[in-house]
C-alpha cells in the first residue's frame, strides 16, 4: 500500500482573456485556439511520439487539396491537383528521432497527414466525419515523397468519431500544460472521486516502460495531479508490462477487508475511483484521501 504525491502545477489562462466571451462554448473554442497558437515549442526532454509504437492522436479530421505532377507547384498551371486528408491534435505534439535517417524528429507537429490502407478504413467512410472531432489510431510514417504533405504520416490510419465534451476537453488543455513533458491522449475515463458532484477526469499517457496517471477534477482551480508507474514486476509500485489500461470502480467496498485501514479513504454508494493494470500482477486502486487532500492508491 503507498500513496505518491507528486509536484503540483496550475494552469490559469489572464482573466482578460474571457472579457468578451459570452458563453461556455465560446470560452472552450479560446482555450483551444490559445493553447494551438501560443504552446511553446516542446522542450527535448517532453515525452514525444515515437515511430515504432501505435500512436492514438486526438483532433479535428479535415481535407486538404495540393499541386502534385509534374510540377509539384500549381493546380493552376497544370499540375493534378491532389485531396488528402488530415488530423489536427487539440495540442502540438512532437516526435523522437528513429531508427534510420528518413524517420526524422520533429519539434512541432500541428497536422499530421492519414495513410488510409481500404482494409482497416476507406476515405468514403471518413467523409462524414470531414469538420468533426475524431480519434484517429496508426503507426508513424516519416516523410519521404511529393505526395506526402506533413512531417510525419499516420498509417494504416483508422479513426472513429468522439462525443464532444467540453469539461474533457478543458479537463485536458489543464493536465497538458501544467505536464507538457507527458504526450497525453485525450481518451480519459469520467469518474467523480471525490465526491463533489464535479465529473473528475482520470487520463493514462504510455511510452514502452512507464505509464503516466492524471487526474483533474472538476473544480476549476484544483490542483492537477500525476503519477508515474514503471515496469518492475517485482516492485510493489511496479506494473508486470505495458500496454496498461485504466478503468473505473466503484468505492462502494471496505478496504480493511482487503489491506489495512486507507488514510482518508471515504466508502461512496454513488462515487467512482479508477483501477490500473497491466499483466498478470494486481491492480492499482485510486481514491481521493481526505486527509491529505491528495490522489493514493493500494494494492494487495
Amino acid at each position: 500500500m503507498s500513496g505518491l504525491p507528486r509536484k503540483l502545477t496550475f494552469f490559469d489562462l489572464p482573466i482578460h482573456c474571457f472579457d468578451r466571451l459570452r458563453s461556455m462554448s465560446q470560452i472552450y473554442i479560446a482555450l483551444v485556439a490559445l493553447m494551438l497558437t501560443c504552446a511553446s515549442v516542446p522542450s527535448l526532454a517532453a515525452q514525444c511520439l515515437e515511430y515504432d509504437h501505435e500512436v492514438r492522436l486526438v483532433g479535428t479530421l479535415a481535407r486538404k487539396t495540393f499541386p502534385e505532377q509534374p510540377n509539384y507547384e500549381s493546380i493552376k498551371k497544370g499540375d493534378a491537383a491532389a485531396t488528402y486528408f488530415f488530423i489536427s491534435p487539440l495540442t502540438v505534439l512532437c516526435v523522437s528521432k528513429g531508427h534510420d535517417e528518413s524517420s526524422r524528429s520533429v519539434t512541432r507537429l500541428a497536422h499530421v497527414q492519414l495513410m488510409v490502407s481500404g482494409i482497416t478504413q476507406s476515405y468514403e467512410a471518413l467523409r462524414p466525419l470531414l469538420g468533426k472531432k475524431v480519434m484517429c489510431r496508426g503507426n508513424l510514417w516519416p516523410q519521404i515523397s511529393g505526395h506526402h504533405h506533413s512531417p510525419v504520416l499516420l498509417a494504416e490510419a483508422k479513426c472513429e468519431a468522439i462525443h464532444t465534451d467540453i469539461e474533457q476537453d478543458g479537463a485536458f488543455i489543464r493536465l497538458s500544460k501544467a505536464h507538457t513533458e507527458v504526450t497525453w491522449s485525450n481518451s480519459p475515463i469520467r469518474i467523480d472521486i471525490d465526491c463533489d458532484g464535479k465529473a473528475d477526469y482520470a487520463f493514462l499517457a504510455q511510452t514502452p516502460t512507464t505509464a503516466f496517471v492524471g487526474l483533474v477534477r472538476g473544480k476549476p482551480k484544483a490542483a492537477v495531479a500525476m503519477l508515474k508507474f514503471e515496469v518492475a514486476p517485482d516492485s510493489q509500485g511496479g506494473l508486470c508490462y505495458l500496454p496498461s489500461k485504466i478503468e473505473a470502480e466503484s468505492l462502494d467496498y471496505d478496504p480493511t477487508e482487503a489491506v489495512v485501514p486507507l488514510s482518508g479513504f471515504a466508502r461512496s454508494n454513488t462515487c467512482n475511483g479508477f483501477t490500473l493494470s497491466g499483466g498478470d500482477c494486481d491492480s492499482f486502486h485510486f481514491y481521493w484521501d481526505k486527509n491529505t487532500n491528495r490522489l493514493s492508491w493500494w494494492r494487495l
